[in-house]
């Protein structure tokens, strides 16, 4: 029978993982805190998301097809009927803006899935690769890195 004297710890649950389990978690929550603190970047992320969901939806969001032309609204300035203005055939620069988007998110979309892949697979053979071939690779890869973005 126990003694009621004695009190015996309890076993914490975060004692018993790994010490890798532990930092990487510890790692998580530090990231957490740092993340709920920087507010621009809430807001920074908000107002990209509001541009994502616009161009999805453009559709339902755009207050007039831009494809459609008032030849009696001509190169009008900014109104509370068209806040962008109209441009040479009358037609909405707002609901063109939106719409636009919609093929610039998707031109994004492409390029970041076709340079991830390309980037992949390189990695992968010049990681694989014994010789040359890898040797070749990794110099090609410090050339582009050591070019300014702007001239490529």
């Amino acid at each position: 029978m126990k003694d009621p004297k004695i009190a015996v710890p309890a076993v914490d649950a975060a004692d018993e993982r790994r010490p890798a389990d532990r930092a990487a978690s510890a790692a998580r929550l530090a990231w957490r805190r740092r993340l709920r603190t920087e507010r621009p970047a809430w807001i920074a992320a908000g107002f990209l998301l509001l541009l994502a969901l616009t161009a999805v939806a453009a559709p339902i969001v755009a207050p007039f097809n831009p494809l459609h032309q008032d030849l009696s609204a001509l190169l009008q300035g900014p109104s509370w009927a068209h806040p962008f203005g109209t441009d040479e055939l009358g037609r909405d620069l707002l609901s063109r803006v939106i719409f636009g988007s919609r093929i610039s998110l998707a031109t994004a979309a492409i390029a970041v899935a076709v340079a991830g892949t390309i980037g992949a697979l390189s990695g992968l053979v010049a990681g694989y690769a014994e010789g040359a071939t890898g040797a070749v690779i990794m110099r090609f890869m410090d050339f582009l890195l050591a070019v300014p973005g702007i001239l490529l």
